[in-house]
């Protein structure tokens, strides 16, 4: 396993800027890890992580919360490959998006 790390830029929207106070920040993690490991790192090393994770993360049921949306280097990851999907090693970018109210009746 390589010990090298890549830059990404991390994007938070809605009620997750106020729980970790950026909207966006450059982290450097480990290529091709996984979207849950990716959140543990971030509730391990940034200030009010353990927010966010418990936010995002339903440790009942070890997955992520599935209304959470996750978009990296532009590409949606969808519901069934999310707690699986592995960051790309060149990925340059991670946005986590919270439900947002509205919708139809």
């Amino acid at each position: 396993m390589t010990n090298n790390k890549i830059k990404i830029e991390f994007s938070v929207f809605a009620n997750l800027r106020n729980i970790l106070g950026f909207k966006t920040k450059i982290i450097e993690i480990s290529p091709g890890i996984t979207i849950v490991q990716f959140l543990k790192f971030v509730r391990d090393n940034l200030p009010n992580g353990q927010s966010f994770y418990n936010a995002v993360f339903d440790k009942k049921n070890q997955q992520i919360k599935p209304y959470m949306r996750f978009i990296i280097d532009g590409h949606i990851v969808l519901k069934h490959e999310i707690n699986t999907y592995q960051i790309p090693a060149d990925c340059k970018t991670i946005a986590v998006f919270p439900p947002v109210g509205g919708g139809f009746i």
